[in-house]
């Protein structure tokens, strides 16, 4: 996905949508204490130091309730900020701006939430660019990348992929269309690896991009011919994922696959653990609390 985020109809109706739910009739609160011509100038103020994201969606609601409202961002995003950062400053009619902060802030601190977390994942693996020691250890091959997964808020996914990549991570699959990922409950159905995969490739008419997880290395040599007689796999496979499974059994797997497609890892990889993954020869990482579990940052509006 882009960095840049495009407001199309789509989003646009999610915006509205959101703006409809919270404000309903009106802000009865407002509508009874503040004069129709009070005007206000209000900050959207960090509360703790985190990687912003949601500016253009902060924006573009107030936008929307009052087309009047002045919307000045002090940091792009991306961008870090820090305990009491100034990160916009409003300026318009004191009722819209009321109307406008919940909403606004329930995005901003969502999304920033998420490109924290992200942007934590992706140093832990690849280092701040300060620490050049880490660099080093980490060639003569290239870190793995960071992604997120399907594990997002209904009607969100688009915002919430957005801000994975805002944070530096990688965006796996947007939805069931754009990729083939067989998964353990397709092998089942299927009956094994072999006749999954042999099915696949025979309806894969659109050359879809085809991942397969596999729980163990006896699935796994159902993929591949034995490593020392045959340089290429039985089937045709972008990506194997390595589901929940130990370094060792990790680095067996990497043995076995030996550069023959992308291997990827995902299952309970954290922040606590995920030293222990930078050094092995992989190339991506899916990380469901990425988005699924993530913990909004703390921002706040104020009126000045």
């Amino acid at each position: 996905m882009n960095r840049k985020l495009k407001f199309d109809n789509t989003l646009i109706s999610l915006l509205r949508l959101s703006i409809k739910e919270d404000i309903g009739k009106g802000d009865v609160t407002s509508d009874i204490l503040i004069p129709k011509t009070s005007k206000s100038i209000s900050h959207i103020i960090a509360k703790e130091e985190a990687v912003i994201c949601g500016i253009p969606v902060a924006k573009k609601v107030f936008e929307l309730i009052d087309s009047s409202i002045q919307f000045k961002a002090s940091v792009l995003d991306g961008e870090r900020v820090s305990d009491k950062e100034i990160i916009a400053t409003i300026s318009g009619t004191t009722r819209s701006i009321l109307m406008g902060e919940r909403l606004a802030l329930n995005f901003l601190q969502r999304l920033s939430g998420i490109s924290t977390l992200t942007r934590k994942f992706v140093e832990a693996i690849v280092g701040n660019g300060r620490d050049r020691s880490l660099q080093q250890r980490l060639k003569p091959f290239q870190p793995a990348k960071i992604l997120d997964t399907r594990k997002t808020t209904p009607l969100w996914r688009r915002l919430e992929k957005y801000a994975v990549v805002v944070g530096g991570g990688i965006n796996h699959r947007f939805g069931l269309y754009d990729q083939i990922l067989i998964k353990d409950n397709h092998l089942k159905a299927a009956g094994s690896v072999t006749k999954a995969i042999e099915i696949t490739m025979k309806k894969n008419k659109s050359k879809l991009p085809v991942i397969i997880e596999i729980q163990n290395k006896k699935e796994l040599l159902e993929i591949f011919e034995d490593r020392y007689v045959s340089p290429v796999p039985k089937f045709s496979v972008d990506v194997v994922m390595l589901d929940n499974m130990s370094v060792k059994e990790i680095k067996e797997c990497v043995d076995i696959i030996n550069g023959r497609c992308e291997i990827e890892i995902s299952g309970n990889v954290n922040l606590n653990n995920i030293e222990k993954y930078k050094n092995l020869k992989i190339d991506r990482i899916s990380i469901g609390a990425l988005t699924h579990s993530v913990k909004a940052v703390d921002i706040s509006l104020e009126i000045i």
